[in-house]
């Protein structure tokens, strides 16, 4: 009979179509040319250009290496640095797909194991919540600290041979240096290891020394911060640690859980009910497969490390009513998207059941994936048509006025940080003395965007305010919210509003 081998090739062969498809759409989603720099692209590409490798409590040099590497290769042009964060992205779901083959290789018990790694890579890939690694520059950090423990896991996995032994620990002292969410790696690789020496396959007196060893490179590691820079943090980032903010870290811990696979809500009980009901469906379906027997030791194993994979930014928490912050559950999502897949597998006796809702969720995602794309777009435009305005000025000025200065569209953020580096990086001929910020501003929609020069006189109407001279040349401004003191003849002023961005002299 013909028909299984028919079966089985069609199954594959959609399989094959859809991945396909898939790489297509996220490429044509995340395309460099459509994205710009944003925010705080500005003032770490300054500093690694400008060989500051070591700064700050973090110390991440290997991104910082990367980010002069970038600027050395494409100067001021962002599409040669959206281009890494695309295929560092790509190298990722790669590597998603080779763990995973491993991993349900190792223990899971289950058929169609390339099949089940496949789909956690396509989920993976177009995953809703990814958009500051792949859209935002800096963002890379967590996409190369990714890439580094899933090559150090990948190794560990095969620890018994003394060369990927070797590879996985180099791979981990490299991610340590690149971002914090492989700090959770010595945990994971003290699991793997109990739970092989638990099912026999290697005998504990000679497995201990692999996690053993692993733990003290990353105390080393930890060690080395804290002696030469001062500490393994900074205060920004484990303030609520410190303190020992039980409520805060819980709160921020739930949300970090939640936005793994929740998109953000504006209404805050909507978010919390929908967590809720998930954490209450996975503990259902937890407790009738192991009532029925069908859980499997890789599910456990996903579900324990998807739960430790969130604690390195717990101090920090994640906004749930936008994208912001996205970079730290980029990890943890490929924990809860293989724990995702095993759970539907085991649950779903029917096929037609599974390829159901793998299509729905891979539907979904992509449709997030490409929302949030939007936002990030709109935030490029922004950016890219105000600094390019700003450099045709060639003219000295003394004090540069920002009225309503964008702070963030949604969850990209535009011009938050200091002012000074989009300066440097993009104006680096425009000569002032000092920035005021007079007030911020939130963009609420993507309209069409258009900058203009106008005389002071016709800003006026514009900034919904009026003049009146102090003594010399300067004149006090008053608008609806603010005042504040102008030159006429060395200030300028920047003003944004919902669609425009002028330049008033």
């Amino acid at each position: 009979m013909r028909v299984g081998p028919t079966n089985h090739f069609g199954i594959a062969g959609w399989l094959c179509f859809l991945v396909s498809l898939c790489v297509v759409a996220c490429i044509w989603i995340a395309w460099p040319s459509k994205y710009y720099f944003l925010n705080d692209d500005f003032e770490h590409i300054y500093l690694a250009a400008n060989g500051h490798f070591l700064y700050g409590n973090l110390m991440r040099p290997v991104d910082d290496v990367l980010l002069w590497t970038e600027h050395f290769l494409w100067g001021n042009k962002p599409f040669g640095y959206h281009a890494v964060n695309l295929i560092l992205h790509l190298a990722d779901t790669m590597l998603v797909f080779l763990v995973s083959r491993t991993l349900l290789l190792m223990y899971s018990e289950g058929k169609s194991m390339v099949k089940k790694a496949s789909l956690a890579a396509l989920i993976f890939l177009i995953y809703g919540v990814h958009s500051e690694p792949v859209f935002w520059i800096i963002g890379c950090a967590s996409s190369l600290g990714a890439l580094f423990f899933l090559i150090a896991l990948h190794a560990y996995l095969r620890r018994e041979k003394m060369g990927y032994f070797v590879l996985s620990l180099v791979c981990l002292i490299a991610g340590l240096f690149t971002y914090e969410s492989v700090w959770v790696f010595p945990i994971l690789a003290l699991s793997i290891s109990a739970i092989d020496a638990h099912r026999k396959k290697c005998m504990w007196r000679n497995e201990w020394m692999y996690p053993v060893i692993v733990a003290i490179c990353f105390f080393l590691v930890l060690i080395s911060k804290s002696i030469f820079f001062g500490g393994i943090g900074s205060d920004y980032t484990l303030h609520n640690i410190y303190f020992f903010n039980l409520r805060i870290l819980l709160t921020n811990y739930n949300a970090l859980l939640a936005r793994t696979f929740l998109c953000p809500m504006a209404n805050t009980a909507l978010f919390v009910g929908c967590y809720a009901t998930a954490v209450a469906f996975i503990i259902l379906c937890i407790a009738y497969l192991r009532r029925n027997h069908r859980t499997s030791m890789l599910l456990i194993l996903m579900l324990f490390s998807y739960l430790v994979s969130c604690l390195p930014a717990v101090s920090l928490g994640i906004n749930i009513h936008n994208s912001e912050s996205e970079r730290y559950v980029y990890l943890p999502s490929f924990f809860f998207i293989l724990f995702l897949v095993e759970l539907v597998c085991l649950i779903g006796q029917r096929k037609a059941f599974r390829v159901v809702i793998y299509v729905i969720f891979v539907c979904a995602h992509l449709y997030l994936f490409s929302k949030v794309a939007r936002t990030y777009q709109f935030a490029g435009r922004v950016v890219r048509k105000s600094m390019a305005a700003i450099a045709t000025i060639n003219f000295p000025v003394q004090t540069i006025h920002l009225v309503h200065r964008p702070l963030r569209y949604a969850g990209a953020i535009i011009f938050r940080s200091d002012f000074r580096f989009p300066l440097e990086l993009n104006c680096p001929n425009l000569k002032y003395g000092q920035i005021d910020t007079v007030s911020t501003y939130l963009y609420s929609n993507e309209v069409p965007f258009r900058t203009e020069k106008i005389a002071l006189p016709l800003g006026l109407n514009f900034l919904k305010g009026s003049a009146r001279k102090i003594d010399g040349n300067a004149i006090e401004i008053k608008t609806k919210d603010e005042s504040f003191s102008f030159d006429e003849n060395n200030d300028i002023i920047f003003f944004w509003t919902d669609s425009t961005f002028l330049i008033i002299k």
